[in-house]
């Protein structure tokens, strides 16, 4: 046989023989291999929220004419009448969230929810 092809099949034995692992070895590999993973992996955050919602109450007292025909909104978009006569309408919301009154089809008021629990706005 060909020195070259000697030293060839010999350095093929080498890295089989390096390759070649017994049970063991291979178990304890695999378990510092999952140690460094769970290290590397940060807990899993809860997926409840963090703040509670709040209860909130919007009335028209039918005092203020402006407000006759006002309508309730939540950012831009329409939750619902509430003129003169109308239901009042209770949402839940969150603290720092932000409702409008449009009356006359103009933004007449503003409220920003707060952190109690339950609240009532009049109008």
């Amino acid at each position: 046989m060909p020195e070259w092809k000697r030293k060839l099949i010999e350095k093929k034995k080498q890295e089989t023989k390096a390759q070649d692992t017994t049970p063991q070895q291979t178990a304890a590999i695999t378990n510092t291999a999952a140690d460094v993973t769970a290290q590397q992996t940060p807990p899993p955050t809860s997926t409840i929220a963090t703040t509670q919602q709040k209860m909130a109450t919007f009335v028209n007292t039918g005092t203020d004419p402006a407000m006759t025909e006002a309508q309730l909104f939540y950012e831009s978009n329409p939750w619902g009448s509430l003129g003169w006569g109308d239901p009042a309408i209770s949402v839940m919301t969150n603290a720092g969230d932000k409702w409008y009154i449009v009356a006359n089809g103009v933004y007449a008021k503003l409220f920003t929810i707060a952190e109690e629990a339950q609240q009532q706005f009049t109008i």
